[in-house]
């Protein structure tokens, strides 16, 4: 007969830990791929990002009675504005596996009467996203989280916007897996600067014209990064930015130095979400462009001779949601 210890248990559980990262896909939940669905609902702990859609809960525990899944969903904190650092730093430091609970995340209570959903099947949600200019949580202590739940015998899923890959950080998240002896897998999403352009007909590539598409990050950018996106441009491939707007300007007398003013620009912000705003521009207006029309973070700015030509050849056009650019 075999007695199940306290060792045991501890063994089981050690032996059930594992990492999932997921990417959420580019911002409407219904891009998330379906494996990425059961892989939330399989989850025992979730860390989720500021640009995941809420609305991707909803769609992962559908089978919930649905007046109480909205209300469980509704009753979650999903992005909070006032992180306090300094709290999430000693909760850190604190030997107590609910030390999360207070704070930074709630879960769902559901009235085991009304609902043949178990309730130790929902996940806990940690919200550990980043936001420019505002207070967030380092990716030191979002790795610790993880090692963290690890320990605990969970799975443990971290959720990202776009794909998990593309200028994020799971490299570093799935070391802090590795390294400790933890199974992990990666489940890859829709990366915004791929997906949001073609959502909108866009076109990224043209054959015969233009054969490859170049993604780019607009933090710490340089003059000589600068130059060569500029000579990526004169060959007729595309260069789409992330996270740009900061240097905007930069970005675009950099590259009006060393190609056509005239070259299309584009700027997309909320790519595939009910509120997306583009503006199709040239180099040389897109800056006031993107001003006059109010585009924010998040954004993708895409650049190129061949991307509007699934638009009218007007120099600047505007685009909201649901818009026919023909």
């Amino acid at each position: 007969m075999f007695v199940y210890t306290d060792d045991a248990r501890a063994k089981y559980h050690e032996q059930s830990a594992r990492l999932t990262l997921v990417g959420a896909g580019p911002g409407d939940p219904e891009l998330i791929t379906i494996k990425a669905i059961k892989a939330i609902k399989s989850a025992d702990v979730i860390l989720y990002d500021s640009l995941v859609n809420p609305r991707i809960f909803n769609l992962a525990f559908e089978d919930i009675d649905p007046y109480l899944r909205t209300k469980w969903i509704d009753s979650i904190d999903l992005a909070p504005e006032d992180i306090d650092p300094n709290q999430i730093n000693a909760w850190l430091d604190e030997d107590s596996s609910d030390k999360y609970s207070q704070f930074i995340y709630k879960k769902a209570k559901l009235n085991p009467s009304r609902s043949n959903y178990q309730t130790d099947k929902i996940p806990e949600l940690i919200f550990v996203g980043k936001r420019k200019g505002r207070e967030s949580i380092a990716q030191e202590d979002i790795n610790k989280m993880i090692l963290e739940q690890l320990r605990l015998g969970k799975h443990v899923l971290r959720l990202k916007g776009g794909d998990p890959f593309i200028f994020a950080r799971g490299v570093e998240e799935i070391e802090i897996a590795k390294i400790h002896g933890y199974d992990y897998s990666v489940i890859p999403g829709l990366t915004s600067g791929l997906a949001v352009p073609v959502a909108k007909g866009i076109t990224l590539t043209l054959r015969g014209s233009s054969d490859s598409v170049t993604l780019v990050t607009g933090h710490q950018i340089t003059d000589d990064k600068i130059e060569n996106w500029a000579r990526i441009l004169d060959s007729g491939a595309t260069v789409v930015v992330y996270m740009g707007l900061s240097n905007v300007v930069k970005i675009i007398d950099g590259l009006k130095t060393n190609t056509e003013a005239s070259l299309t620009a584009i700027a997309i912000h909320n790519g595939t979400l009910e509120d997306e705003k583009v503006v199709v521009s040239s180099l040389d207006r897109l800056a006031q462009d993107m001003i006059n029309e109010g585009i924010k973070s998040p954004a993708i700015l895409i650049f190129g001779q061949h991307v509007s030509n699934s638009f009218q050849s007007e120099s600047t056009k505007l685009f909201l949601t649901g818009a026919n650019p023909n």
